[in-house]
């Protein structure tokens, strides 16, 4: 899991090696198997703002 310390890291690591960071992309989206009609509200909005939106 990424934390605020692992991701400074990270962060300082790529800056010391390369210089800058040009592109960015965060990769954290996830699906719900079954049918739609059995996801509660709370399951839909939070894989929306996961997904569309990158919010955990």
């Amino acid at each position: 899991m990424i934390n605020e310390v692992s991701a400074s890291n990270a962060i300082e690591l790529v800056l010391a090696d390369k210089g800058k960071i040009d592109v960015l992309v965060y990769n954290g989206g996830y699906g719900i198997g079954g049918s739609f009609e059995d996801l509660s509200i709370d399951e839909m909005i939070k894989q929306f703002e996961t997904n569309f939106y990158a919010l955990i």
